[in-house]
């Protein structure tokens, strides 16, 4: 009913979003996400332009995700949706390309923990374990060191779910301090709160994924959001009727792309683009490098410390 206490919550959220009132729920930069990692782990504590992917083989093939443009990517749970995010993202901030990174599962921790672990070679299980021995911890603060001042920011509301409203608020607040924003990342569309609920989940995702197509266009930035596959994907190669109620998220897309691997555990992946407006369509082969929670394109040159 109207007097819903939890849709007249989430309506309010919309409403204060839109003029721009969000005083206490505020992204936090790379830098504080990073110091806090590393103080725990050493207490013991516990675009206006296009956007290069970073995977030579999608980025020969495609192009850059470009601004005004939803892309979509999609896998099943586990598959390492958040952890390729990331990788874009970080092939766009690297290059001072500022980046928000709307964190609505994880929270800002754990995503600047995999990041740390990803950049030092160090396997990311020691975060989680707190038992990085010293040279571990000496690797980790390099990486630290060498993120430094990058643009990004990370917002990981308290509450699960967040609106399209708030989200857009969070890049408007984005672009106020960086003076642009490049790339917003939302993980995931599953759990973003319609700002109108309904009693029928598709209807909710055909609000959001509208809601998120617009804000591309309204900023001018390439959105990239992962989804869930149904568990039709289980079973064999994902299709685009394979996206969790995909009737909108179809629609609305302008790039579909899935991670799918027969072998659960196997490094092996298909890197697909089931749906591109502008450009063609295809398979990539990549890597699954399971402890660095990362994807390797094999047409990458291999430098540095990543890949030891």
């Amino acid at each position: 009913s109207d007097s819903d206490p939890n849709k007249i919550k989430t309506w309010l959220d919309g409403e204060i979003a839109k003029i721009g009132l969000l005083q206490k729920t505020k992204s936090r930069t790379l830098d504080e996400c990073a110091a806090k990692v590393m103080h725990e782990l050493k207490s013991k504590t516990r675009f206006e332009r296009g956007v290069m992917t970073g995977f030579p083989g999608y980025d020969q093939m495609v192009g850059p995700l470009m601004g005004g443009e939803l892309a979509i990517l999609a896998a099943r749970p586990g598959m390492g949706k958040t952890a390729m995010a990331m990788q874009i993202a970080r092939n766009c901030f690297m290059k001072d390309e500022p980046v928000l990174f709307v964190s609505l599962e994880m929270t800002a921790e754990e995503l600047t923990g995999r990041l740390l672990a990803s950049c030092s070679g160090v396997n990311g299980r020691s975060l989680r374990t707190g038992d990085a021995s010293d040279e571990a911890i000496k690797k980790l603060s390099a990486a630290q060191s060498d993120l430094l001042g990058v643009p990004l920011d990370i917002y990981d509301p308290p509450q699960r779910g967040s609106t399209v409203p708030v989200i857009g608020a969070m890049c408007k607040q984005a672009i106020s301090k960086r003076g642009k924003l490049s790339l917003l990342v939302v993980d995931y569309i599953g759990i973003v709160a319609a700002q109108n609920p309904s009693k029928f989940k598709r209807d909710d995702i055909a609000e959001i994924t509208g809601g998120l197509k617009s804000l591309a266009k309204e900023l001018r930035i390439p959105v990239l959001a992962l989804c869930q596959l149904s568990r039709d994907a289980d079973t064999g190669r994902p299709t685009l009727s394979s996206l969790a109620d995909s009737a909108s998220i179809e629609r609305d897309a302008d790039v579909v792309m899935f991670l799918w691997r027969e072998n659960f555990v196997a490094p092996e992946t298909e890197f697909i683009v089931a749906k591109h407006r502008h450009a063609s369509v295809g398979t990539l082969k990549i890597s699954w490098i399971a402890n660095k929670t990362e994807y390797f394109d094999p047409s990458t040159p291999v430098t540095g410390t990543q890949w030891d």
